[in-house]
């Protein structure tokens, strides 16, 4: 290893630091992340507050003149390990670093990560949406308004954002985002259409039914991708049409034609436009329920049996976990950022630090020839963080690389479990509060 901390070494060969140099070169950006906050030093120690769930200062203390002069190389005050105690320069850099340069580096970053990752046979996404509400300020709520109700507005702007993950390694791809509420509001099928292209090509593309509609099908087949979408069952009944009932299991070819309201929202679809396709019906049983449960997929592009397409669908769950990593395990629902232009480094940046940590995983993986996704994520991370140190004081480069290679076994010698637990109807449980719950006082009344 190059450095003492598996994530930073990973973070440094994805992105060299003479590579971020000629980045920002090439970009016309000659005024800014020239010094000791270079472009290199900024978006590690935003990708490090991700990972640790720290502040701003709380990060700027871990940087010693090492790491400085590591990743800032021709900076004259790294070199000098005269650094300053406060974390007012570090936050300055976090603001003026240019959002274009993040959202390259992030780019090769996360390539990297999938071109190191190994090659399945063959490629899949999945393909989700989501929200999150950020730590409010006016310029993120006239940005991102909050959601309304009777009782008036929220506090907190209110984001929506689309993902798009490898099915086999839980790699995401750069997300999309917008206004869930206001004049300006975004849908997840308009997301999702800005995501089709950064897909690998030929990759089977997995969602759920909010996504079977007919522009989101249409733009992914049209891109050479195949899909396997989930349908509502008043949309399957009218691609199949009259005559095909929907309580029995089969397989019909169809020809999906766009309706009025798709033509609407859609006015730049040809008037012969169509997909051809095939519409699967199974009735699986859920687990702990004793009435089987009917799925409608429409599948187009690929020639994969209907029972492969059926288990290929059930593995779209692990999207959801993958948003809860990034949302509560990172920390990504309740980011710090003021400004638009901050939460959108934030927002890339974390899901850079996501990406990091899901190689560690897929090499851990690759080492006890288990699937990647078997690899807890919070499991590689703690190791990550424990044989820190433990890099740090070995100076020996062959020692080194024997402790990397024992912190991935470490890493996988417990996999996560299959869960086969019989589901349980939702609850909703009550907030706890460190105060009793303030009561009218009397006293008045008394007197």
């Amino acid at each position: 290893m190059e450095s003492t901390d598996a994530i930073l070494d990973l973070f440094m060969k994805s992105a060299p630091t003479d590579w971020c140099e000629r980045l920002r070169r090439d970009l016309g950006f000659t005024n800014v992340c020239g010094g000791l906050f270079s472009c290199s030093l900024t978006c590690w120690l935003m990708l490090r507050q991700r990972l640790e769930g720290c502040g701003v200062e709380s990060a700027w203390l871990t940087v010693s003149p090492d790491l400085a002069q590591l990743l800032s190389p021709k900076s004259k005050r790294a070199a000098s390990g005269n650094l300053s105690a406060f974390a007012g320069g570090y936050g300055h850099a976090r603001q003026s670093v240019p959002f274009a340069l993040v959202a390259a580096l992030t780019d090769r970053v996360n390539q990297h990560v999938i071109d190191s990752c190994p090659e399945p046979e063959y490629r899949a996404c999945v393909l989700d949406g989501s929200s999150f509400s950020p730590d409010g300020s006016a310029e993120l709520r006239k940005a991102y308004p909050p959601c309304e109700n009777q009782h008036g507005q929220s506090h907190f702007p209110t984001i929506r954002f689309a993902v798009a993950h490898d099915l086999w390694t839980g790699v995401a791809l750069r997300p999309e985002w917008g206004p869930m509420y206001g004049p300006e509001a975004v849908s997840e099928q308009a997301l999702a259409l800005k995501l089709v292209e950064r897909m690998p090509a030929g990759a089977v593309v997995v969602a759920d039914r909010n996504f079977g509609v007919f522009s989101v099908t249409h733009k992914i087949l049209d891109s050479a991708r195949a899909c396997v979408f989930r349908l509502t069952d008043q949309r399957a009944a009218k691609i199949l049409g009259k005559g095909v009932p929907l309580n029995a299991d089969g397989c019909y070819p169809v020809l999906w034609k766009p309706s009025k309201d798709d033509r609407k929202t859609n006015p730049d679809l040809a008037e012969d436009a169509c997909i051809e396709g095939r519409v699967v019906i199974r009735h699986v049983m859920k687990q702990g329920s004793a009435k089987p449960f009917r799925l409608c997929l429409f599948v187009s592009g690929t020639d994969m049996p209907d029972d492969e397409l059926v288990k290929l669908y059930a593995k779209r769950w692990l999207i959801e976990t993958d948003l809860r990593t990034l949302k509560h395990t990172l920390d990504m629902a309740r980011m710090s950022a003021r400004t638009p232009d901050t939460l959108a480094k934030e927002i890339l940046l974390g899901v850079t630090a996501y990406n990091l940590v899901r190689a560690l995983g897929a090499e851990s993986a690759k080492l006890l020839n288990v699937p990647a996704r078997s690899i807890s994520y919070t499991r590689i991370a703690a190791c990550a963080k424990a044989y820190a140190p433990r890099l740090a004081a070995e100076p020996d480069p062959l020692k080194r690389d024997q402790l990397g290679k024992e912190m991935l076994l470490r890493a996988g010698a417990r996999q996560l479990a299959t869960r086969n637990r019989p589901s349980q109807p939702r609850k909703v449980w009550a907030r706890r509060s460190k105060f009793p719950a303030r009561q009218a006082s009397t006293q008045g009344e008394k007197n």
